[in-house]
């Protein structure tokens, strides 16, 4: 099968393992805070793709502290945006913070700017606004009593587009996108233990079933097929391609909260979901005109 269709299939799988990966949050939220569920989650991903990693031959030769190190920005930068994206579903919905992650796409190009000195297009700053438009929109324009969970979010969506252009940067030091993610995922879990201490408590509550199954899709899941799969892909295509697909984590997410968790949108905010989608993806076609 040709490279580019299994790429191309796999981000869209990914698209909808990160999209129920809100549920799975908002279930494990119950048991756990945000800072220990991201701690415990990229822990024990890192040890059980440590054992699966010794298990393969080719694999193991990538266990050296050169794709350690090559791994430590985009792990750091996972920790922070996981945090945050935890963080805030404990004070907003799934279909929210869903939506509001996507604005990674828009802000992209502006950190390309800020660190790589790229040119911004002038049109970039219309498709930035429609974004904070849609996401005021999502917010419903309630300024005066401004939803936390939103504005975690928001940090998160920052991060989330620094942790991409990381991985872009980094491609070519990818000696293995399965051990690439396992170093990944134990600098993703340093940063989640060093912010455990200055988090409130309690860091684990009563024992849930359901909380224990959401923190294992989370963990088995969103953190070591997810993100192997986001690295894996973006060897083959190109980062607009890949930007688009990203975008499929929003309505997934949406989908599932509907569907599992019986949330909805009333017509302001899903007119401000749709806005952000727009720009979006209006923010990808603009950096790459010619990709299909």
């Amino acid at each position: 099968m040709n490279r580019t269709y299994v790429a191309v299939s796999e981000l869209i799988f990914a698209g909808a393992i990160w999209g129920f990966g809100f549920i799975a949050t908002i279930w494990a939220l119950e048991s756990y805070s945000a800072v220990a569920m991201t701690l415990i989650r990229f822990i024990l991903a890192t040890l059980i793709g440590l054992l699966i990693t010794l298990t393969v031959p080719s694999w193991r030769k990538s266990l050296n502290k050169q794709h350690g190190l090559a791994a430590l920005w985009p792990g750091l930068l996972l920790g922070c945006l996981m945090i945050f994206q935890t963080w805030g579903l404990v004070y907003t919905t799934a279909t929210n913070s869903g939506f509001i992650t996507t604005l990674y796409v828009v802000l992209v190009p502006i950190y390309q700017v800020a660190f790589l000195r790229k040119k911004l297009h002038p049109l970039h700053t219309v498709i930035v606004l429609l974004g904070l438009l849609g996401t005021a929109l999502i917010m419903r324009l309630e300024f005066t009593e401004f939803n936390t969970g939103d504005l975690l979010t928001f940090i998160c969506s920052n991060f989330a587009a620094l942790h991409i252009i990381q991985i872009d940067r980094v491609q070519k030091k990818v000696q293995s996108p399965f051990v690439f993610n396992v170093f990944q995922s134990f600098w993703a879990g340093l940063v989640a233990l060093i912010a455990l201490p200055f988090s409130p408590g309690p860091y684990i509550s009563e024992q849930k079933p359901l909380a224990i199954g959401g923190l294992f899709f989370l963990l088995l899941f969103s953190s070591l097929i997810g993100f192997f799969l986001q690295v894996r892909a973006q060897k083959v295509l190109s980062p607009a391609l890949s930007s688009i697909l990203f975008l499929l984590e929003a309505p997934f997410a949406f989908i599932f909260a509907v569907l599992i968790l019986n949330e909805s949108l009333i017509p302001l905010q899903l007119a401000g979901a749709i806005l952000i989608l727009i720009a979006a993806v209006s923010a990808v076609r603009l950096e790459a005109p010619k990709s299909r």
